[in-house]
């Protein structure tokens, strides 16, 4: 009896558990490789997408070392004279909207990025800066590339992982050095720190922005103090107040915002305009104006976040903020810099993308309400 019950119904009911396992060891190599791959895929993309950005910025700051032979166009801007491939990745890098803002020898500029050169920061005050001044120059006044040398580097990249991840932060240095007849070893002119913000159009990544300082001062916790009260206070407190006003107090006047449209186009907006923006999100027919029920909600304010602040120099940092206003939750980059005792602390460029601002529960039932 004991036998007849093992063989009849026992051993088939082991069996069905054994083959049941078995399929599920069957299942789980075949899916594991797969979530494996996309990883591997999704990886492979970032490392690619990083590496066209590194690259995109050597060349821009190859250009403005002057390395290429250049020469002015008839609108004044910087061109090259070999028309060859190389050289035209090097211009294609800077995009036509580009700013750079330079910091040397307490003076401060703003520059288009197809004029400037990093000749301007070199040397110091008097006769000295003059005369290496002259060094860098031809008879017509240009960057003379025969009579300097650069070395630059890629300190790291940062892409915002939000969206089509189209906006991107690079730290940078470039050590611009001068032969010497009489000594071997090159004459250190200038050690120059900095950031670019490079935005993705149409798959190409161009550089809309730089800052750059040859300050050489300590890093100390009263700048991340400056830094944190301008855009945390000044920005994020002026934004979500809605109020145009303080916004110019903390957003400079050159400053623009720029960001990738929908079309895959660059939009460049001033500052006047965006301090408008500000002041009238929800009043005027935007596509905020639907969710202006929610302007005085407790909890509008729930996905700002100070996500991180990079010093360069210590004039000279970029901050990596979110800021929400619905139906859009912008990833912000702010480059940010010190333009002295007189002026202090201020926002000198700004990128942004956005992700969806997801509401609460609550939020939906006074929209529905409304």
């Amino acid at each position: 009896m004991w036998l007849y019950a093992y063989q009849c119904v026992i051993l088939p009911l082991i069996g069905e558990a054994i083959q049941s396992e078995w399929q599920k060891s069957e299942k789980s190599p075949v899916m594991a490789p797969q979530s494996s791959k996309m990883a591997d895929e999704s990886r492979k993309e970032g490392i690619v997408e990083e590496e066209v950005i590194r690259r995109a910025s050597l060349s821009c700051l190859e250009f403005w070392a002057g390395a290429k032979e250049r020469k002015r166009d008839e609108n004044g801007g910087l061109v090259d004279k070999k028309q060859d491939d190389t050289t035209s990745i090097v211009s294609a890098s800077i995009d036509k909207e580009c700013l750079v803002t330079s910091l040397s020898q307490g003076k401060t500029a703003s520059i288009q990025g197809a004029k400037f050169d990093f000749s301007t920061m070199v040397g110091s005050e008097g006769n000295e800066r003059r005369e290496t001044s002259s060094l860098y120059q031809d008879e017509a006044g240009l960057p003379d590339s025969s009579s300097m040398s650069h070395d630059a580097k890629v300190l790291s990249v940062k892409i915002l992982p939000v969206g089509p991840q189209n906006a991107a932060s690079v730290q940078v240095v470039v050590e611009i050095s001068r032969q010497n007849d009489i000594v071997e070893k090159p004459t250190i002119l200038a050690t120059i720190h900095g950031f670019l913000t490079l935005l993705k159009s149409s798959n190409h990544r161009t550089c809309i922005s730089a800052a750059f300082s040859t300050n050489t001062g300590t890093i100390l916790p009263e700048h991340f103090n400056a830094v944190t009260k301008l855009t945390w206070e000044g920005y994020c407190g002026a934004n979500r107040a809605r109020d145009g006003a303080a916004m110019a107090k903390v957003f400079h006047p050159s400053c623009r915002l720029t960001y990738v449209q929908d079309d895959s186009m660059v939009a460049v907006v001033p500052q006047p305009a965006f301090c408008a923006k500000v002041q009238h999100r929800y009043t005027k027919e935007t596509m905020h104006q639907p969710y202006a029920p929610l302007q005085a909600h407790p909890n509008i304010g729930m996905h700002d976040t100070l996500q991180d602040v990079e010093f360069a120099t210590p004039d000279c940092c970029m901050v990596t903020l979110k800021v929400g206003h619905p139906p859009c939750l912008w990833s912000d980059l702010l480059t940010c810099c010190y333009l002295g005792s007189d002026q202090g602390w201020w926002i000198m460029h700004k990128s942004s993308c956005h992700e969806e601002f997801m509401l609460t529960d609550d939020m939906k039932a006074l929209l529905g309400a409304s």
